[in-house]
């Protein structure tokens, strides 16, 4: 996961089946990697358990179909305030997306 600088998981809606992957994800990836959880059920502070940097967990939510291109970043209440601005900046550069793109509450 060399290089990596966003994991995103995306398991089925049941709380039991999302905490072990983001553990295992985590752990392998570079540590200022921003972790996401697909959920829109679940705030990600609830699946931390086993992440070593719970400020960099955050929702990220992608609307279908996929030819919106679209995402809604969301804090967990805990998420590091740099992270929606990160995730934000990267994207744009590394996936052809707008501004208009992306809705990043603040």
């Amino acid at each position: 996961m060399d290089g990596t600088w966003l994991a995103v998981e995306s398991v089925p809606e049941k709380l039991e089946i999302k905490v072990p992957p983001c553990g295992q994800i985590d752990e392998p990836a570079p540590p200022d990697t921003i972790f996401a959880t697909n959920s829109s059920s679940y705030p990600s502070r609830l699946m931390a358990e086993k992440v070593r940097d719970k400020n960099d967990l955050c929702n990220m939510h992608f609307y279908m179909p996929p030819e919106f291109n679209a995402v809604d970043l969301m804090s967990d209440g805990e998420t590091d305030e740099d992270v929606p601005s990160s995730v934000e900046l990267r994207s744009l550069s590394s996936a052809n997306l707008s501004e208009a793109d992306l809705h990043c509450p603040r």
